[in-house]
């Protein structure tokens, strides 16, 4: 391909040689004016070697700028090909340059032959490289377009010999086609890795346009899930609706990409920018709904933590109501029977000293000791109350006696001790204790129906500091309200999917009050 003589440079080298000639006509004569018509036509011929010079920078630089596009397709056989061609027209088209004595500012093209991530691209490969324009030489430079010594003395207007002018134009005539058959070469290397570059990377690009249709499904049916298990719980309810929105949108564009023409770049493009900016815009209003949903879940579990702080107030108040009852029963029997039990206890089995295993419970804190169970559960509540008060437990030394330990303890005791089968602690209602716990037990234990029976008083018929007696088995043990139901915090779906998700894959409800 060879680029003409710029017209504009013949006419005013014309005019130059029509001027020059004119003033030498008188003395010279026609001689005079061929010379000077040989030398402009030298000039001419500089001219041409400049302009074929910047076109092969400019051929060059656009060169390169191609060769870089193709990189994410560098791994293709052909594009490879392509590109070993440019890189030695290139660097013939340098050598050729060098070789004819003419200054090129470029660098051999060569490819980055280790592919670049694939992403998709959305922007041809094919677009047009911007290049930087060459600085052209100056009309009182051209002297220098070649390094040759015989064109630069014409050309410098040393040397005026019309043979030596049109040696310097051959010269240079020489040069431009060596110079334009490289640039020739160039251009078609440089067209051939464009066309190869534009056909890989629309086949990378229908990869990409398959792989995002693929994802289509995944991603409509995750947003579908999602809002199937975030149901209403969301502040707005526009979040949802733009949501179902952007599903229908991403299906429709992926239904149409698959009906397009795929041998059509821009349709590939079209298609690919559409299904990626739906997907954009169903992530983002995905993004809105987790935001609208944290806002609903902050909001409803501060109502659930003024509900809880309600029911756990009402069920104190009930609590403390419940057990003022109790202890106030307690009391009252207490009052009532102040010279401690009397009588078999209802609901026992078999007889003093002799009660069947089903009427005694063992005693909480003191191995190997047992009551009646009413008993047993009252003497575990006062010794409750004496731990939180003492850090350290009631201890007995006596609490239900069979009838055999009650004969023991008669011939021991002697008067001090109740005839074998009369004692109450043969019923399972009576306990000795040492007497740092029979002193807090006197003090405390009518709120729980344990009495200092007053027989067993200082001044009593029969003096014991260190016995007591349950009298309220009518109370029985003191039953707590039922505690109420609280409702547990509600979870950010979007941090807890994963784990709600059973063998069949399905999402378990919100909890619901």
């Amino acid at each position: 391909m060879s680029n003409p003589i710029h017209k504009s440079h013949v006419v005013v080298a014309g005019v130059a040689l029509a001027c020059f000639g004119a003033g030498y006509a008188s003395t010279n004569g026609a001689h005079s004016i061929e010379s000077h018509r040989a030398v402009n036509q030298a000039f001419a011929a500089a001219r041409e070697v400049d302009d074929k010079r910047q076109a092969l920078e400019v051929s060059l630089t656009r060169a390169q700028d191609v060769a870089a596009s193709a990189a994410p397709v560098a791994d293709d056989a052909q594009v490879q090909n392509a590109a070993a061609s440019l890189s030695i027209a290139s660097s013939d088209a340098i050598s050729v340059a060098s070789e004819n004595a003419v200054e090129v500012a470029a660098a051999p093209v060569k490819l980055t032959l280790t592919p670049v991530a694939k992403v998709p691209t959305l922007l041809p490969t094919t677009s047009t490289p911007v290049a930087t324009t060459p600085t052209a030489v100056a009309d009182d430079q051209l002297a220098n377009v070649v390094e040759d010594e015989e064109v630069e003395k014409v050309l410098a207007g040393d040397v005026k010999d019309i043979d030596a002018a049109r040696d310097a134009t051959a010269k240079l005539t020489e040069v431009s086609d060596a110079l334009d058959a490289a640039l020739e070469e160039v251009d078609a290397s440089t067209d051939a890795v464009e066309d190869v570059t534009a056909k890989a990377s629309l086949v990378l690009k229908v990869n990409d346009l398959d792989a995002a249709i693929e994802e289509v499904p995944l991603s409509t049916e995750s947003a579908s899930e999602i809002l199937s298990t975030v149901g209403l719980h969301v502040e707005s309810s526009a979040t949802l609706s733009t949501v179902r929105t952007s599903i229908e949108k991403l299906s429709s564009a992926a239904a149409e990409a698959k009906e397009i023409d795929r041998t059509d770049p821009a349709s590939v493009i079209k298609q690919l920018t559409r299904i990626s900016s739906a997907t954009y815009s169903l992530d983002a209003s995905i993004d809105a709904v987790s935001t609208s949903h944290q806002i609903w879940i902050d909001a409803e579990n501060d109502r659930r933590d003024k509900l809880n702080d309600q029911r756990i107030e009402e069920h104190q108040d009930e609590l403390a109501t419940a057990l003022a009852d109790h202890t106030r029963q307690n009391l009252d029997f207490v009052t009532s029977r102040s010279n401690g039990w009397t009588g078999m206890p209802a609901g026992t089995s078999g007889s003093n000293g002799r009660l069947a295993s089903s009427s005694l419970c063992a005693v909480s804190f003191a191995i190997g000791h047992s009551l009646q169970c009413d008993a047993a559960a009252a003497l575990d509540a006062a010794d409750q109350a004496y731990f939180s008060e003492t850090g350290t437990h009631l201890r007995m030394t006596d609490s239900y006696r069979t009838y055999q330990s009650q004969v023991i303890t008669k011939a021991r005791k002697g008067h001090m001790a109740a005839p074998p089968g009369t004692s109450n602690h043969g019923w399972g209602m009576a306990v000795d204790l040492y007497p740092e716990s029979a002193a807090w037990l006197t003090a405390n234990g009518a709120k729980f129906g344990w009495v200092h029976p007053a027989w067993a008083r200082p001044g009593g018929s029969l003096p014991e500091s260190w016995h007591l007696e349950y009298v309220a088995p009518e109370v029985g043990r003191f039953v707590a309200p039922e505690a109420p139901v609280l409702l547990d915090p509600i979870k950010n779906v979007f941090e807890t999917i994963a784990e709600d998700e059973d063998e069949d894959g399905a999402r378990e409800p919100l909890e619901q009050d």
